[in-house]
This record gives C-alpha cells, sequence and structure tokens, in this order.
C-alpha cells in the first residue's frame, strides 16, 4: 500500500499483478474525480472570429479535451479482485 503515493502504479500495471498472485476477478474502480474547476478550460469562440481563429479555436479545444480525458480524469482508483 502506498498512500504517499510516491510509488504509484498504472492501474492496469497493479491489476495484472492482482491477477499474477491468484486471484481470479480484479476490476478497477476509479474514485475522487479531478473536479471541474481544476481542469483545464477551453477557450471561448467569438462569433466574430475568422475562418484561421475559429480553426486554431476549434483545435486547441480539441486537444484540451485530450488532455482533461488523459490527465485529469481520477484521482485514484482501487483494484477490488477475489480470490479463487
Amino acid at each position: 500500500r502506498d498512500i504517499t503515493h510516491r510509488c504509484a502504479l498504472h492501474p492496469e500495471t497493479l491489476k495484472y499483478l492482482t491477477v499474477a498472485s491468484g486471484f481470479t476477478r480484479a476490476d478497477i474502480e476509479f474514485r475522487s474525480p479531478v473536479p471541474p474547476q481544476d481542469r483545464l478550460q477551453p477557450v471561448a469562440l467569438s462569433e466574430s472570429a475568422d475562418a484561421v481563429v475559429r480553426n486554431l479555436t476549434e483545435a486547441f479545444n480539441g486537444n484540451v479535451e485530450k488532455l482533461n480525458a488523459r490527465m485529469f480524469t481520477h484521482m485514484d482508483y482501487a483494484v477490488v479482485a477475489e480470490k479463487g
């Protein structure tokens, strides 16, 4: 158990190690979602923006969504397993 998060393992790695240790079923449960105010915020697009600015803004906001989905989802997780 690493309550300090100094030696954090990827959830799938810990699930694999759990199954490799003899557990028959292991599920990952994600907890503590990152609050919306702490996630990256998209840029507002002005109605009067020209095509270049509109394209750049759409690309930027798309990348913000991708980063939020990969980096700012849940702060904690647990592997719940059954010993078989």
